[in-house]
C-alpha cells in the first residue's frame, strides 16, 4: 500500500465540469486512440453500452482512465508522456486498487453533476481507489 497522501480530485473535477463544453465523446475517442497508437497501449471502451470511461492499459495494468463526458483523467506514473489539454489530469502514486484518491470538498456543487460520484462518496467516507471511481461512475 502506498504511504503517500491521497490526491484530492475536488478541484480537478470542478474544473473539468466547467470545461465540459470543450470536450466530447468523439474528442475523447480521438485523444485516447492517438495516445494508444503512439505508445502501444491497449484501449478498452464500450461507448454503445454507455460507458463514460476509456481505459488505457499495458497488458493487464491500467495506466490511464479518461472520462468521455468531461475532460478529466486519472493516470498512473507508468503512462508514457502524459495526456494533452484540455484534460485535467491527476496522477496516482499507488496502484489502481489502492485508496489513493479523495474528494475533500463534500459540500461541492460538483457532486450531483458528476454522475455516480454521490453514491461513491456515500459508500466511501475516506480515500478511495481509481477502480472505485471507475466502478461507481462508469455509466
Amino acid at each position: 500500500m502506498s504511504s503517500a497522501e491521497p490526491v484530492d480530485i475536488s478541484a480537478p473535477i470542478w474544473w473539468a465540469l466547467e470545461a465540459r463544453s470543450s470536450w466530447s465523446r468523439e474528442l475523447a475517442s480521438i485523444v485516447t486512440w492517438t495516445k494508444a497508437e503512439a505508445v502501444g497501449l491497449d484501449l478498452k471502451w464500450d461507448p454503445g453500452a454507455g460507458e463514460r470511461w476509456i481505459l488505457l492499459s499495458i497488458g493487464d495494468e491500467v495506466v490511464a482512465m479518461v472520462n468521455s463526458v468531461i475532460p478529466f483523467a486519472v493516470v498512473s506514473r507508468q503512462l508514457p508522456g502524459g495526456l494533452p489539454y484540455p484534460l485535467r489530469t491527476v496522477t496516482l502514486w499507488g496502484g489502481w486498487h489502492e485508496p489513493g484518491l479523495a474528494f475533500r470538498d463534500r459540500e461541492s456543487e460538483a457532486i450531483p453533476l458528476f454522475q455516480g460520484l454521490e453514491t461513491l462518496l456515500e459508500e466511501e467516507s475516506g480515500p478511495f481507489s481509481a477502480h472505485d471511481l471507475w466502478f461507481f461512475t462508469l455509466f
